[in-house]
């Protein structure tokens, strides 16, 4: 994978699946691992 590609689908989990993951974080009635995990890696990233 390019470096150009590895961006654009930082940058698209930033835009889509961060704020869905925090407004999940937040709320913590999910006990979705996934989006917790997503919620994760958006501080990292």
């Amino acid at each position: 994978m390019s470096a150009t590609r590895i961006a654009s689908l930082k940058r698209r989990f930033k835009n889509k699946i961060c704020p869905a993951a925090q407004a999940n974080y937040i709320g913590l009635k999910s006990a979705d691992l996934n989006l917790n995990a997503a919620f994760y890696f958006c501080r990292k990233l």
